[in-house]
C-alpha cells in the first residue's frame, strides 16, 4: 500500500471514529434535549461515558494482542461503530445509550492507536510527516458535513431519525476504512517489554518536555470538551440562535477542515511553542466568546475553537512521537490515556455545574481557568525549547 492510500484511509477511519461517533452527539443533543428528554447532567454523563470508554480501550490496547487476527478484530470494531450509531436512533433507554457510548469509545481507542501509529509511521518512513496534521482535517470535514446532515432532518424529522442518518451517513467510511492496515500496539512480549523502559531510558531535557507537553494536552482536553459538549445544548436555550444552532457547529468543522493548511503558514513563521501558544490563545478565546449573546461573537467564537481544537491534538502527538526512536505506540496510548481522562470528567462536572448553578456560564468559566494551565505549560515548553535548540525539530514535524 501506497502512502496517500494509507494516508486516505487513515482520514476515513478518524472521520467515522471522531467526526460521527464522537462529535455526532455534540451536533445531535439538541434534537435530544427536547425529544428524549435530557438535563445537563444527562447529556454530560451520556458525552463522559464515550470517554470513560476511550479511556478503558487505551488501557487494554497495552494488554491485546490478537495475532494473526488483528485485522480481522480491527474491521469488526469498524462495523461495530456503525452499528452503534444506528442503534442510538432505535432506542429511548438513557442506560443503553450510555452502554452504547461507552462501547463505542472503547472501541474508538483502539481503532485510533492502531491507526495513529501505523499511519505516522508510514508517513515518516516515506517523509510525508507534513501530512499528519491533516488528518484531522478530514474530523473538521467530516463534523462540517454532520452539521449540515442535522440541520437538514432537524426541520422536518426526529432525533432517532438523525441518529440512523449518521449510522447511514457513517457506512461508505467504513467500507473504505477496511483498506486500512494497522498495527496493534503490543504484538509480541519483547517488543512490550522494551517499551515499558521508553521513559527511562529518555534523556532528562527530553523526558521534561514530554512531561510539560503532557500537562499542555491534558489541560487542553478538559478545557475545550465542556465548549464541545455543551456549546449547541447551551445556544439553543438562546431565542435569536435556538433555529439554527447547527450553523456555529458548521463553523467549528469547517475551521477544523482549514486549519491545517493555515497552521503550515504559522509555523513557517513561528517555532513549535510559539505555534502552541497561539492555539491555546485561540482555544480560550473560541471557549468564551460563545459567552456573548451576540451571533457575530458566536460564530467568530466557533472558528476560533473549531480552528484550534481539532489542530492542537496531531501537532501535540507528531510532535512527541518525533521525539523518540522506540515505543512511540506506547508515548501515544500514555497520552492518550491522559487526554481522555480529562474528556470524561469534564462534560460530567460541567453538566453538574450548570445543574446547580443554573448557568451554563460558570461551566465555560472553568473550562477557561483550566486552558490557562495550558497556556503555562506551553510558556515552560518555550524554555525548554530555547535551552535545548530544538527549533528545528519542531518545525520538522509539519
Amino acid at each position: 500500500m501506497n502512502y496517500l492510500h494509507a494516508f486516505l484511509s487513515s482520514c476515513s477511519v478518524l472521520m467515522l471514529v471522531f467526526a460521527i461517533s464522537r462529535y455526532g452527539l455534540t451536533a445531535m443533543l439538541p434534537l435530544m434535549k427536547s425529544g428524549v428528554p435530557l438535563n445537563a447532567v444527562q447529556a454530560g454523563i451520556l458525552s463522559s461515558s464515550n470517554f470513560i470508554g476511550y479511556l478503558s480501550g487505551a488501557l487494554l490496547t497495552r494488554f491485546i494482542n490478537p495475532g494473526r487476527n488483528k485485522k480481522i478484530l480491527y474491521n469488526l470494531f469498524l462495523l461495530l461503530l456503525v452499528v452503534m450509531i444506528l442503534l442510538m436512533g432505535m432506542t429511548h433507554s438513557l442506560r443503553f445509550m450510555v452502554f452504547l457510548r461507552f462501547t463505542s469509545g472503547l472501541i474508538s481507542a483502539f481503532v485510533f492507536i492502531s491507526t495513529f501509529a501505523w499511519i505516522s509511521s508510514v508517513l515518516m518512513q516515506n517523509n510525508k510527516k507534513e501530512l499528519l496534521p491533516l488528518l484531522y482535517s478530514s474530523v473538521g470535514l467530516g463534523i462540517f458535513l454532520v452539521s449540515v446532515i442535522i440541520g437538514i432532518i432537524d426541520d422536518f424529522a426526529t432525533w432517532e431519525v438523525g441518529w440512523i442518518s449518521l449510522g447511514i451517513f457513517a457506512v461508505p467510511f467504513c467500507i473504505f476504512s477496511f483498506t486500512a492496515r494497522p498495527f496493534l500496539p503490543c504484538t509480541d512480549a519483547t517488543d512490550s517489554g522494551s517499551k515499558r523502559g521508553v521513559y527511562k531510558e529518555m534523556p532528562a531535557h527530553i523526558k521534561s518536555l514530554v512531561i510539560f507537553t503532557l500537562i499542555f494536552y491534558a489541560a487542553e482536553g478538559f478545557s475545550n470538551n465542556i465548549s464541545a459538549t455543551f456549546i449547541l445544548y447551551n445556544l439553543k436555550n438562546l431565542d435569536f440562535i435556538s433555529d439554527n444552532v447547527w450553523e456555529a457547529w458548521a463553523l467549528v468543522g469547517f475551521a477544523g477542515f482549514l486549519s491545517p493548511f493555515l497552521i503550515r503558514k504559522l509555523l513557517k513563521t513561528f517555532d513549535f511553542p510559539m505555534t502552541l501558544l497561539t492555539l491555546q490563545t485561540l482555544l480560550s478565546l473560541g471557549i468564551i466568546m460563545p459567552l456573548i449573546e451576540n451571533k457575530l461573537f458566536i460564530y467568530a467564537g466557533s472558528v476560533f475553537f473549531g480552528f484550534s481544537f481539532l489542530s492542537i491534538p496531531p501537532i501535540t502527538l507528531g510532535f512527541v512521537s518525533s521525539l523518540v526512536n522506540e515505543g512511540k505506540d506506547k508515548i501515544i496510548s500514555d497520552f492518550t490515556i491522559i487526554f481522555s481522562s480529562a474528556l470524561f470528567i469534564s462534560p460530567v462536572l460541567g453538566g453538574i455545574i450548570t445543574d446547580i448553578t443554573g448557568h451554563y456560564s460558570n461551566s465555560v468559566l472553568l473550562a477557561f481557568s483550566i486552558s490557562m494551565v495550558g497556556l503555562l505549560s506551553s510558556f515552560f515548553i518555550n524554555k525548554i525549547y530555547r535551552i535545548n535548540n530544538f527549533q528545528s525539530t519542531a518545525r520538522g514535524i509539519i
